[in-house]
């Protein structure tokens, strides 16, 4: 929620507040008692809607970083097995195309990632039966 929404919310529990505690002067007028209901739902509509929307992005999040972790873990099992082969057969280029860290798989952004993640599956389908035995 925006500053400028947190701080309207407030002003609205403000005068809920006030008419709450002052409610025995116009407890007789059943408008203004249906009007102060009225704002106390509204204020509880805007505090639930607020709930959902910042739960949702943290779902969102939460999967995005399990997803991100997964992505990186089998990266670095891939680039892993494949460096290994590298060293086995001596194929310097094969070492320097698989020779990451998970803090440097870490560090990439995800665009970056993808295409890195992407290339190491390609070439390793170029490996694929060599690197069965990894």
């Amino acid at each position: 929620m925006l500053k400028k929404q947190q701080n309207r919310l407030s002003m609205f529990e403000a005068v809920h507040s006030y008419l709450k505690e002052n409610e025995s002067a116009f407890a007789g007028t059943s408008e203004l008692v249906d009007a102060m209901n009225t704002l106390r739902a509204k204020i509880d509509g805007i505090i639930e809607v607020e709930d959902l929307r910042s739960n949702v992005s943290k779902g969102r999040t939460s999967l995005k970083n399990e997803t991100r972790n997964a992505a990186v873990t089998s990266g670095n099992a891939l680039a892993g097995a494949m460096y290994a082969l590298g060293k086995k057969t001596k194929n310097v280029t094969l070492v320097d195309k698989a020779n990451v860290t998970i803090s440097a798989l870490d560090s990439m952004r995800d665009i970056e990632l993808v295409l890195f993640l992407n290339s190491t599956k390609e070439l390793a389908v170029d490996y694929l039966q060599e690197l069965s035995g990894f």
